[in-house]
């Protein structure tokens, strides 16, 4: 099941990885960014990376403002940095229509 990728919906989606993390099951939680709500048709972000399994570092959230240099107002964004150093930026009215599901990557355990 898909959930509706939005600026709004930021505490949610925190709270969901960490709930994944919660479980004490998981050392990484990946997202897949759809454009559909079936969750059939990956994401390309604008840099062309299709967000599909990839593990998630950080999520930021930026709120609306205004660049007091230019006086021009800067969209909210969620910046979603990766584990491999990649990021997307999805942007409140660019980036429309975006649905998200998170999988929890299991702990490989290890014996030295």
């Amino acid at each position: 099941m898909t959930t509706k990728f939005e600026i709004n919906k930021y505490s949610a989606l925190n709270s969901e990885i960490n709930a994944l993390f919660k479980t004490g099951l998981y050392s990484h939680v990946a997202i897949n960014i759809f454009t559909d709500e079936a969750g059939t048709t990956p994401y390309v972000c604008p840099m062309g990376m299709t967000i599909a399994q990839k593990k998630i570092k950080k999520v930021v959230k930026t709120a609306a403002h205004k660049d007091i240099a230019t006086n021009t107002t800067i969209n909210a964004k969620l910046c979603v940095d990766f584990d491999d150093d990649t990021c997307c930026d999805c942007v409140e009215s660019e980036t429309q229509d975006l649905w998200y599901t998170l999988e929890g990557i299991a702990i490989v355990r290890r014996r030295f």
